[in-house]
């Protein structure tokens, strides 16, 4: 910019010579100056190029001793230096007036100290000032200093050795260099020495570390016990020396990650939360991460849950497809963590259809004659528990064998039957019409109902009927009816006979073929039923057993002998088991395994695994041999120094060693220990 009145040029804002803004970035900055008159006249524009030119933006440091000791009786007391090229030194503080300093920074007293006759502000011999230096930019620094003057023995010798402050016995962690601090009560020249000096350094201020952080399961110490021995020495500006024997422990920080036990692959039925529970080998704090994670929580004990039940036929993970990918992650109280356990939760289906009956008129109404008691026999596609229901229920009862009662149990088939003969001239039904209104309703095992309302028409019976002697019908083959799983149902058949009207063996009427399954184990049950030309109705029922008969196989998980070392901690393989019938996630669920392996001690263990499927069948016991080995080698510590040394001629006693093991006593081992040479 430039003042229209005193056409003063300027700068908008300081220019910085390392971020130049010109239009060529070379610090170069070109303008043209115009000049305008009161009477509107404007002049040439005249061009010009502002130059910015670098300064030194380095800072001013003062080098040279802050805390200099001098003998009384001398003026010289220290040389202090700059970085830069210096303009001016001077001085400043509370006894700067008893100073000079030279154009080449050297510090002096005007006149010599007497250490007796201290003439400091605080007349404690210590003088305090301060050495200021202006260069030849102008820029200033400042650096504060004590003077001490020492008293001058008539020798002029110090003799005395300097005093050391600090710890002999250190106990620092492992992977961590920083070790002590050691102080004198004068300056002194800092030095290491002994056993393992060479993994340590030592400051010029006197802080003691080691040179690279040391591995409590690799000691680099000598004695390789952890214990690492070294002297630090003091040496003053006299030549004075002082020891310290410094021993520094190095003590063992948990560095191992935890060990997760807990299944990777999990079966869940939808409408639940519970999937599983994960452990460790040590307290650790759980958490979860992954594609589906945001859809689970973990609990402080390991318990893994879906924040809401999964249903199978609206799948919320991100594949869609009811598989949910989450990883489960332990870290324990020193921050190691633990390998991630990928774990992927399969949502099964269950069973939300209603089951499907049928009855053997095949109708919802139905008419029979008084005086008799069966009414129908219901079938299902499925094992189900029969009720009744409806305003004339309490005349009725459904069960497999027609007697009276309810049945409980689940069945696939079942016969609806009057409690007691009704009696045409004396209806009980609700309407007193003799029409009887019932409702039978079927609950499978995951309480789907179906409800079948029945209406049966009670009918008078003629004098005739009652000389009429029903037929009767005799199966063909065996009752039950014994099917292996996985084989073909044949049919047997059944003949029908009537005294009045012959053989009816091709009219016989036959339900609930339709609903056997032989791939599904369970009971079935087949009617067989037969009208003569009198109406009378005959039915018989064959019972038909689909069963399975061949054993699960199971299958170790890792070998089946193993060697682990002793002292170690033994993880369980597990096994894996395939059925027939089965799920081989369910039938793996149910192994049992017993056995346990005592890894303190040496010796061979086994585990032994086994398992029984729904249907009763056992699989062959397999054995798993763990040996519990000691591989490791003892350890050899020598007693006493090591060269030892020994007058000519004289006797030599040896110190001898100590032993330790992880698995003998350190004093049995010790005992084995044999000396030769």
């Amino acid at each position: 910019m430039i003042s229209p009145n005193s056409g003063a040029l300027k700068f908008s804002s300081a220019p910085d010579y390392e971020a130049p803004l010109d239009d060529g970035a070379n610090n170069e900055y070109n303008v043209s100056v115009i000049a305008t008159d009161n009477f509107g006249n404007v002049s040439n524009a005249f061009p010009v190029t502002v130059t910015v030119v670098d300064v030194d933006e380095t800072p001013l440091i003062i080098s040279g001793n802050h805390q200099p000791e001098v003998l009384e009786n001398q003026t010289a007391v220290a040389t202090y230096s700059a970085n830069k090229t210096v303009d001016t030194w001077s001085l400043t503080g509370y006894d700067s007036s008893l100073f000079s300093i030279s154009n080449g920074g050297e510090l002096s007293f005007n006149s010599a100290p007497d250490f007796e006759n201290p003439s400091d502000y605080g007349t404690n011999n210590i003088y305090n000032l301060t050495v200021n230096v202006t260069d030849t930019s102008g820029a200033n620094a400042s650096k504060n200093v004590a003077i001490t003057v020492l008293d001058e023995v008539s020798d002029n010798v110090d003799d005395s050795s300097p005093v050391i402050t600090g710890s002999e016995t250190v106990s620092v962690q492992e992977n961590q260099t920083a070790v002590s601090t050691y102080s004198s009560n004068e300056t002194v020249t800092w030095s290491l020495s002994g056993t393992d000096s060479s993994l340590f350094s030592i400051s010029n201020t006197g802080v003691l570390s080691f040179n690279s952080a040391p591995d409590y399961e690799a000691p680099g110490d000598q004695g390789t016990n952890n214990e690492y021995n070294v002297t630090v020495t003091a040496t003053d500006n006299s030549s004075n020396s002082t020891d310290l024997s410094v021993t520094i422990t190095v003590t063992d920080v948990d560095d191992s990650s935890p060990v997760i036990t807990g299944s990777e692959t999990v079966s869940v039925q939808e409408n639940q939360t519970a999937v599983s529970t994960y452990s460790s080998n040590e307290t650790v704090t759980w958490s979860l991460s992954g594609t589906d994670s945001s859809l689970f929580s973990i609990s402080n004990t390991g318990v893994l849950s879906f924040n809401s039940a999964p249903d199978y036929e609206a799948p919320g993970d991100q594949g869609t497809n009811n598989e949910y990918n989450v990883t489960v992650t332990a870290t324990d109280s020193s921050g190691n963590i633990s390998n991630s356990l990928s774990v992927t939760i399969t949502v099964i289906d269950i069973d939300e259809v209603q089951p499907i009956i049928v009855n053997s008129v095949n109708s919802d109404t139905h008419s029979i004659e008084e005086n008799q008691t069966v009414v129908a026999t219901f079938n299902s596609n499925e094992p189900v528990i029969w009720s009744l229901s409806g305003v004339d229920s309490g005349f009725f009862s459904i069960s497999t064998s027609g007697a009276g009662g309810t049945f409980s149990s689940n069945s696939e088939s079942a016969d609806l039957s009057f409690n007691s003969p009704p009696d045409y001239e004396a209806p009980a039904d609700s309407d007193s019409d003799n029409v009887y209104n019932v409702t039978v309703n079927a609950t499978d095992s995951s309480s789907n109902n179906t409800e079948f309302p029945m209406s049966i028409s009670v009918t008078d019976q003629t004098e005739a009927s009652n000389t009429n002697t029903p037929p009767t019908i005799t199966l063909n083959g065996t009752n039950p009816q014994i099917i292996t799983l996985g084989n073909s149902y044949i049919e047997l058949g059944a003949v029908s006979d009537d005294t009045e009207d012959g053989p009816l063996t091709d009219q016989i009427v036959i339900n609930g073929v339709s609903l056997i399954n032989t791939s599904v184990v369970g009971t079935y049950t087949v009617q067989y039923s037969v009208t003569d030309s009198d109406g009378n109705i005959v039915s018989v029922n064959r019972t038909v057993e689909i069963i399975d008969t061949t054993p699960p196989q199971i299958n170790l998980n890792g070998n089946s002998i193993i060697s682990i070392e002793v002292g170690t901690t033994y993880n369980e393989l597990g096994a894996t088991a395939t059925d027939n019938y089965d799920d081989d996630t369910t039938i793996t669920s149910n192994i049992s395994i017993s056995g346990s392996v005592n890894t303190a001690t040496l010796g061979s263990y086994t585990v032994s695994y086994d398992v029984t499927d729904a249907s009763g069948n056992s699989a062959p016991t397999l054995i798993r041999t763990i040996n519990v080995v000691d591989t490791t080698i003892p350890v050899l510590t020598l007693l006493g120094t090591s060269p030892v040394s020994i007058e000519l001629n004289g006797t030599y006693s040896d110190a001898g060693a100590a032993a330790t093991d992880n698995y003998d006593d350190d004093v049995s081992i010790t005992t084995l220990i044999s000396l030769s040479g």
